[in-house]
C-alpha cells in the first residue's frame, strides 16, 4: 500500500464518494470502491469498475443475500459464480447456494470453505457422491473425531480412506480405536492398532480384525499373561504360535485353564519344559491316545519314550513317539530294514542336495506338530541340523505334511536318512497322493559360470518332456496338476530372450543372467525348474517335475538324475576349456550338440542317457520313460496331464563349434576379433588348464 492509498483508506465514506467523482486513475478508483463500507454504496459505484473486477467487488459485500442474487444471474457452474459463493460468510447461505450448481467439483470447492464440520458433513451427504471429492472435504474438517466419522462416507474406496487417515494426527488411543471400528480392511486397521498404547484398548481393537492371522500378529505383542485368553477363540492353526510365544512355564500351565479342547491342551503341554508335570497331566487329563503320544514325543529321555511307545495301542501313535528319538542307532534299528541294499547317489560329496517329501494322511497334522526329526550335528558349521516337517498350502488341510531335508551330501549317513524318513512316513500311514510333488534341490554354487547355466538350460530345454516322464517310477505318470505346479521352464527362457531380460550373446555376467530369468518368473516358483532360490537364501536350483513318493530308491534315482544334469553342465564347460580332450570328452560334447537336432523323442532319450549315466545306470531311467510313454499313448487326450504344457523341444543358446575349431580359436592372437564363447575357450586353454575328471559316458 503506497502513501496515497494510506490517505484514501482513512477518508470517511462521504469523502470517498466525493473523491470518486473527480478521480481519474483507475487503480485508485478501484481502491476507493473496494474500500467503501456500505454495500449500497459499493453497488452504486460498481459501474466505475471494469467488468472483470466486478466479481471481486461482489465478493467483498457484507450481505450474503446480495451475493446469492448475483450468483443467480451468472452462468451456472462458472468459476465466477464459484468464487462468489466461496466468499459467502454464512454456512447456511453457502448451503443454499449449492442448489445453483450442478458440477460436483464446484460444490466441493464451496463446501470446503464452510466454517463448521457439521455443516460440511451435511452438505457433503446431500450434494457429493464422488469419493475423491468427499475425501477432499473430509480432510478440511477441524475436529479429529469428525474426520474419523467422515470415513463412513468413503468406506468403499480404499485409496480415499488411506488419504484421509494420512491427514489425521491422532491425539489418543480412543481416537485410534474409533478409527479402527470404522475402517474396512484389516491392513488399514493393523497400522492403527500398532499405535495404540493402552493394553485394554488394544484388546478391544483386536476384536475388529477379520483375519485370525492378523489378530495373531497383535496378540503376540501383548504381555504374555494377556495372550492367554485368545487361545480358545483363535483358529486352530494359530494356537501353536500363541503358545510358543509364551516363555514362562508358569504362564503355559496357567493357559491350560483357557483351553477348551484336548487339541488345545495337547499343544500347551508339548511346549511345557516341566516334564514331570506334562507327563502326569497327559496321562490323567488326555483321553485321546494320539494326543498323549504327541506329548510323550516332546520328552527328552529316549528310554522313557520307548517305554511309553509300547503302551500305545495304535501302531501310528507308537511311530509318532519313535520318530522323535534322538539316538541315531536306535532310529536305524527301528526304521532301516535289515540286510537291505541301499542305493548310492554317486554325485560326489561336493554337490549339496535337498529334498521335499510331500504326503497326505490321517496323521499329517500331528507330523507337522512334531516340527523336527532326526537330529544330527553339522561339524563344519558347528550347528545341529534336523529334518523339518511343516504344512504346505498345496496339500489337504490337517492331512498334508511336507518333510524337508537339511542340506544333504552324497554320504552313507545322509543316504540312510532318506531311507529312514521314507520308512517313518510309510509306517505312520502317510501316502503320496496326486496332490503331492517330489521336489529336489541341487546347490547352485556347483555351477560357476554363465556358460555352465546355458549348458543346463540347453540340456533341459531339448529334453524337457523326457524329464517329465523320466522323473517318475514306471507306471507313475505325472500328476494331474503338474502343469500348474511345474510348468515348462523352457518357456521362461524363451520369454526372457524375447523381452530382452537376458542377452545370450551379450557381455552380461552370471548374476545378471540369473536375475534376468528370475524377473520373468515374477516371484512364481511353479515351473519344472525354479531359479528363484539362486543367490537368494537357499541358493539352490529346484527341480519340481517329479511326483511325490515314499519310495527311497526313487528319491535316490531322482537326486542322481537332476544332480547329473547339473554336474554335466559344469563339466562340459571345463572340457571346452581344454587344449586336448579325450575321446570320451569329445563324445560328450557331440552328444550335447546332438540333442539340439530335430530327432524322434525316443532317440533323444537315448542320447540323454548316454550323456548322463554309466551303462549300468541307464536301464532304470529307460524303463521309466518307456513305460510312462505307453500309458500316455493309451489314454484319452483330455486326461493327459501334459496336454497343457507347451514343450519347446529344441533350444540352442550357445554357438556350436566343431572340435577342430577349439584349437584354431586358441591360436588366434587378437581376442577382440572373436566372440564371447571363443574368448572363454582361449582363456581356458591359455590360463586355466584345470584338471577335471572325464564326464560319465
Amino acid at each position: 500500500m503506497d502513501k496515497r492509498e494510506e490517505r484514501l483508506i482513512n477518508l470517511t465514506e462521504e469523502q470517498k464518494l466525493e473523491r470518486l467523482k473527480e478521480e481519474t486513475n483507475y487503480a485508485y478508483i478501484k481502491f476507493l470502491v473496494m474500500h467503501l463500507l456500505k454495500d449500497e454504496n459499493k453497488l452504486k459505484m460498481m459501474h466505475l469498475l471494469y467488468e472483470n473486477d466486478v466479481d471481486e467487488l461482489i465478493c467483498s459485500l457484507q450481505s450474503d443475500d446480495l451475493k446469492l442474487d448475483y450468483i443467480r444471474n451468472l452462468p451456472q457452474d462458472s468459476i465466477r459464480a464459484v468464487n462468489v459463493a466461496k466468499s459467502i460468510t454464512s454456512d447456511h447461505e453457502k448451503s443454499e447456494s449449492l442448489a445453483m450448481f450442478q458440477d460436483e467439483y464446484a460444490r466441493t470447492e464451496i463446501i470446503k470453505t464452510m466454517q463448521l464440520d457439521k455443516n460440511k458433513m451435511e452438505a457433503m451427504f446431500y450434494y457429493i457422491t464422488n469419493m475423491s471429492n468427499r475425501r477432499e472435504i473430509i480432510t478440511t474438517f477441524i475436529n479429529t473425531e469428525n474426520k474419523i466419522d467422515g470415513l463412513y462416507y468413503i468406506i468403499d474406496d480404499d485409496y480415499e480412506r488411506k488419504k484421509v487417515i494420512e491427514s489425521i494426527s491422532f491425539e489418543n488411543d480412543e481416537q485410534l480405536l474409533q478409527a479402527v471400528t470404522v475402517l474396512h480392511t484389516d491392513y488399514e486397521k493393523m497400522s492403527l492398532i500398532e499405535q495404540i498404547n493402552d493394553i485394554k484398548n488394544k484388546e478391544k481393537a483386536i476384536t475388529n480384525l477379520k483375519s485370525d492371522i492378523n489378530k495373531l500378529k497383535i496378540i503376540i505383542t501383548l504381555p504374555e499373561e494377556d495372550r492367554l485368553q485368545y487361545i480358545p477363540v483363535i483358529e486352530e492353526k494359530y494356537k501353536d504360535e500363541i503358545i510358543n510365544s509364551l516363555k514362562e512355564d508358569k504362564l503355559k500351565k496357567q493357559s491350560l485353564s483357557y483351553a477348551k479342547t484336548e487339541e488345545d491342551i495337547t499343544q500347551i503341554l508339548m511346549s511345557i519344559e516341566d516334564e514331570d508335570f506334562k507327563l502326569q497331566y497327559a496321562q490323567t487329563k488326555l483321553k485321546d491316545e494320539t494326543n498323549q503320544s504327541m506329548v510323550f514325543a516332546t520328552l527328552q529321555n529316549d528310554e522313557q519314550k520307548l517305554s511309553l511307545a509300547k503302551t500305545m495301542k495304535e501302531k501310528a501313535n507308537q511311530v509318532l513317539i519313535q520318530m522323535s528319538l534322538k539316538d541315531r542307532e536306535t532310529l536305524k534299528e527301528l526304521f532301516l530294514k535289515q540286510n537291505r541294499k541301499y542305493q548310492e547317489i554317486d554325485l560326489g560329496p561336493e554337490m549339496t542336495i535337498g529334498i521335499e517329501i510331500e504326503t497326505e494322511g490321517p496323521k499329517g497334522r500331528k507330523l507337522c506338530q512334531l516340527e523336527k526329526i532326526i537330529e544330527r550335528r553339522d561339524d563344519f558349521f558347528e550347528i545341529k541340523r534336523h529334518w523339518k516337517i511343516e504344512y504346505d498350502g498345496s496339500l489337504e488341510p490337517n492331512k498334508g505334511a511336507e518333510t524337508i531335508s537339511p542340506i544333504l551330501r552324497d554320504t552313507p549317513d545322509n543316504v540312510e536318512e532318506i531311507y529312514m524318513v521314507c520308512q517313518m512316513l510309510e509306517q505312520i500311514g502317510q501316502e503320496a497322493t496326486d496332490n503331492c510333488g517330489g521336489h529336489v534341490h541341487i546347490g547352485a554354487d556347483y555351477l560357476t559360470s554363465k556358460e555352465s547355466y546355458l549348458n543346463l538350460f540347453e540340456i533341459w530345454g531339448n529334453t524337457e518332456r523326457i524329464m517329465y516322464l523320466m522323473s517318475n517310477e514306471p507306471g507313475n505318470i505325472p500328476r494331474s496338476e503338474v502343469d500348474q505346479n511345474a510348468a515348462s521352464f523352457t518357456s521362461i527362457i524363451e520369454e526372457a530372450i524375447k523381452k530382452g531380460s537376458i542377452q545370450i550373446d551379450g557381455e552380461e555376467d552370471l548374476e545378471e543372467l540369473i536375475s534376468g530369468i528370475q524377473s520373468v518368473q515374477d516371484g512364481e516358483k511353479f515351473f519344472g525348474m525354479n531359479l528363484l532360490n539362486v543367490n537368494n537364501g537357499k541358493n539352490t536350483i529346484e527341480f519340481r517335475v517329479a511326483n511325490g513318493t515314499k519310495n527311497p530308491d526313487t528319491w535316490i534315482e531322482n537326486i542322481r538324475l537332476f544332480g547329473r544334469i547339473v554336474q554335466v553342465s559344469q563339466e562340459l564347460v571345463e572340457i571346452e576349456k581344454k587344449e586336448q580332450i579325450t575321446e570320451e570328452e569329445k563324445t560328450n560334447l557331440e552328444l550335447k550338440e546332438k540333442l539340439k537336432e530335430d530327432l524322434p523323442e525316443k532317440e533323444k532319450m537315448e542320447l540323454l542317457l548316454d550323456l548322463l549315466f554309466f551303462e549300468d545306470e541307464k536301464e532304470v531311467y529307460r524303463t521309466r520313460y518307456i513305460e510312462n510313454v505307453k500309458i500316455l499313448e493309451n489314454m484319452r487326450e483330455e486326461d493327459n496331464p501334459l496336454r497343457e504344457i507347451n514343450f519347446v523341444g529344441k533350444l540352442g543358446l550357445k554357438k556350436s563349434h566343431k572340435l577342430e575349431e577349439f584349437v584354431d580359436v586358441a591360436n588366434q592372437e587378437r581376442y577382440e576379433t572373436v566372440g564371447n564363447i571363443e574368448q572363454e575357450t582361449i582363456r581356458g586353454i591359455n590360463g586355466i588348464r584345470e584338471q577335471q575328471e572325464g564326464i560319465r559316458g
